[in-house]
C-alpha cells in the first residue's frame, strides 16, 4: 500500500504541518477535550498535507496520473437522479437521506483527497412526483422546491460526511440557482426531458388522455416528458464563483437549475415552464467557472461504444476507458491504451441513447470543445457515485478528452501544482 503526499502552498514547514494534524487528531480522541480544537488546529486542518492512500481497486487500466487534475483544482461535480432515488424505491423522505448520506461520503472522498468541488444534481423523479400531485402548479416553481429539498439534503449530508471523515475544515452552501433560456428554443415544441416516476404502458396511456406528453425510457418503461431548452448562463455564476474563492462546496444548479427567460427591453426575467438538462447546465457551469474537470455520476460504469451494447451495460470490461472529440467535433473516438493515436472505433452523438447516456456524452463533448489552446487541459469523466474518486482519478469509468496528445502536456503541467483558494474566472 503506498501513500501520496501533496502539500498546500502555505508558510506552514512540511513536518511542522504533519505534527500539528497529529496532534489535533490526537487530542479529538480524548473525553471532555471536543474545546481543545483550536482555531490553530482548524487552521491547520484547512492547510496541512493532505494524505490519502492509492487505492487503485478493481485494476488499473490506464495511467491514472497522466492528464489528471491534481489536488487542488477544481472540478465540478455532477449527481444522477438515482443520488437520491434510485429505480423501484419508495419516494420519501427517509429514502432520500439514506441515498443523500451515500451520495455525501463520495463527495467527501473528494475534499478529503484535495479536490475543490461544486456539486451539481438531479432532480427528474422528484420534481415529476410534485408535478402530478398538484398538476395546476407551475413547472418552474417545483423546480425550485425541489432544489431547495434536495439542495438542503445534500448540505446537510456533506457537512456530516465531512466531520465524519475529519477533512478539511469547509463550508457547504446550496444555492437555489436561475439558468438562462431562450424563449424561442425549439426544445418548446418537441418535449424531451424524462422527469417523474417510471410507468407501465396502461398508467402512460391514463397520463396521456389527462393531457401530459409520455416518452419510453427503457423496455417496456414510459416516464413524462417535458420541454428542455438549451442552458444559455448562470444566473448565480458570479456569486458560485465568489463562494469557490472563499473555499465554499457550493450545491447548485440542482435539476438544471430553474429555466428563466429575460425581456430583452427590461432585462427582467421570469420563470417557464421546462426542466433544463442537470448535465448541460454543469458543463455550462464548468465553463465559466474554469473548471479543470467535469465529473458526471451515475449509475453506470462508464460509456459502453454502441457495438457493444449488446451486452451487459454494467460490465467494467465494456467501457472505454478513454474518449476522444473527433476534429470535427461531432463524434467521439474509443483510443486505445497502449497506443493513443489510434482511433479503434468512433460513434456520433445520435447514437447513444436518448434518456440516459446521451445528454452526458453532449455535456462532456461540448465541455471539452471549448478549451481555448492556452488553456490548461481540461478533461470531462462519466462514472458510477460509489466509486467517485477512483473516477475523478483515472482508474474507473470514461474520461473524455479533446485530444489525447494533450496529457502529455497537462501532466507536466499538473506536477507545477496549483494553490488551493486560486482565483475561479468567470
Amino acid at each position: 500500500m503506498s501513500f501520496q503526499i501533496c502539500f498546500a502552498p502555505t508558510s506552514i514547514g512540511g513536518s511542522t504541518v504533519l505534527k500539528l494534524r497529529a496532534t489535533h487528531l490526537a487530542l479529538s480522541k480524548k473525553p471532555g477535550k471536543s474545546r481543545e480544537k483550536s482555531a490553530l488546529c482548524r487552521k491547520c486542518e484547512r492547510n496541512s498535507a493532505r494524505v490519502r492512500m492509492d487505492r487503485g481497486g478493481g485494476g488499473d487500466r490506464r495511467d491514472s496520473a497522466a492528464g489528471m487534475v491534481s489536488p487542488g483544482e477544481l472540478v465540478v461535480v455532477a449527481l444522477g437522479g438515482n443520488a437520491l432515488l434510485k429505480r423501484g424505491q419508495k419516494m420519501d423522505a427517509t429514502t432520500q437521506l439514506e441515498n443523500a448520506r451515500a451520495a455525501a461520503d463520495s463527495i467527501a472522498e473528494l475534499v478529503a483527497a484535495g479536490y475543490r468541488v461544486v456539486l451539481t444534481h438531479g432532480n427528474g423523479p422528484q420534481v415529476g412526483q410534485l408535478a402530478t400531485q398538484a398538476p395546476e402548479t407551475a413547472l418552474y416553481v417545483l423546480d425550485a422546491q425541489t432544489e431547495g429539498a434536495i439542495g438542503y439534503m445534500l448540505q446537510s449530508e456533506i457537512h456530516n460526511a465531512l466531520c465524519r471523515k475529519r477533512a478539511a475544515a469547509r463550508e457547504v452552501a446550496a444555492i437555489v440557482t436561475q439558468t438562462l433560456v431562450s424563449e424561442s428554443d425549439p426544445a418548446f415544441d418537441k418535449p424531451t426531458k424524462p422527469i417523474g416516476r417510471v410507468l407501465t404502458r396502461e398508467q402512460a396511456d391514463e397520463l396521456e388522455q389527462a393531457g401530459y406528453t409520455v416518452a419510453e425510457d427503457g423496455k417496456d418503461s414510459y416516464r413524462r416528458v417535458v420541454a428542455s431548452p438549451a442552458p444559455l448562463k448562470i444566473i448565480e455564476q458570479n456569486v458560485i464563483a465568489q463562494l469557490v474563492r472563499d473555499d465554499v462546496l457550493v450545491v447548485c444548479c440542482g435539476g438544471g437549475g430553474i429555466p428563466v427567460i429575460e425581456d430583452s427591453v427590461t432585462k427582467n426575467i421570469r420563470g417557464v415552464d421546462a426542466v433544463v438538462d442537470k448535465d448541460a447546465a454543469s458543463a455550462l457551469l464548468a465553463d465559466a467557472l474554469d473548471a479543470r474537470a467535469l465529473v458526471l455520476l451515475t449509475d453506470a460504469a462508464g460509456v459502453i461504444p454502441p457495438e457493444s451494447w449488446a451486452g451487459d451495460p454494467y460490465d467494467r470490461n465494456a467501457v472505454a476507458p478513454i474518449l476522444t472529440l473527433s476534429t470535427t467535433r461531432e463524434q467521439l473516438c474509443e483510443s486505445s491504451p497502449s497506443d493513443t493515436d489510434v482511433a479503434s472505433s468512433c460513434a456520433a452523438l445520435d447514437e447513444y441513447a436518448v434518456g440516459s447516456m446521451r445528454p452526458k456524452v453532449k455535456a462532456a463533448m461540448d465541455f471539452v470543445a471549448k478549451q481555448s489552446d492556452t488553456s490548461k487541459s481540461r478533461y470531462a469523466v462519466i462514472g458510477q457515485l460509489e466509486r467517485a474518486l477512483d473516477v475523478v482519478e483515472g482508474r474507473d469509468g470514461t474520461r473524455v478528452i479533446k485530444q489525447e496528445r494533450e496529457d502529455a502536456r497537462a501532466n507536466e503541467s499538473s506536477k507545477r501544482g496549483s494553490a488551493i483558494g486560486d482565483t475561479v474566472p468567470v
